[in-house]
């Protein structure tokens, strides 16, 4: 990853063998202002949160087909970009948007994004069993209540800083 002189850090998007990036100002599926089609599932994260960063990360290791794009939710277009965020609470957990529309948050987007990960697709049906999504749920809003706690980096000292 690199930090822009903005202070805000691009992130990768494509694979290792096509890597592009998403920075502030910038889209995913070219620089044009205003709302763009969607060719790919785009997850929207917390850009500033190192839990975050760092599960965006994996999941692109993870994405051998280079299935997703990958924006920051403190772009500053990003309501221009894609409009149906508007009124979210973007800090209550990820987005996946979908080209055809539909949109997934937090333990849904999760669920929406391991169905098309070969490493766990076999867990994607457990979703549909009775009380999962509801524990799933429970889970990921306690995780992303906390994701800037999760994202501390501690030095060999002990000393932490905690990623915002």
């Amino acid at each position: 990853m690199k930090t822009m002189q903005n202070g805000t850090t691009a992130i990768p998007t494509g694979s290792p063998g096509r890597p592009t990036t998403t920075t502030p100002g910038s889209h995913p599926d070219g620089n044009q202002p205003g709302p763009q089609p969607i060719e790919r599932p785009v997850v929207v994260f917390d850009g500033t949160c190192g839990f975050c960063r760092k599960q965006v990360a994996r999941i692109q290791r993870w994405d051998h087909a280079d299935q997703f794009a990958f924006v920051s939710s403190h772009e500053p277009n990003l309501l221009e970009h894609y409009p149906q965020l508007a009124g979210e609470d973007l800090d209550a957990g990820m987005r996946l948007i979908e080209p055809g529309g539909a949109m997934f948050a937090g333990a849904d987007a999760v669920h929406a994004i391991a169905r098309r990960l070969p490493r766990f697709k076999w867990l994607a049906p457990l979703y549909r069993v009775p009380g999962m999504k509801q524990l799933a749920r429970l889970i990921y809003g306690w995780i992303a209540r906390r994701r800037h706690q999760l994202g501390q980096t501690c030095s060999p000292d002990g000393a932490c800083r905690i990623d915002r």
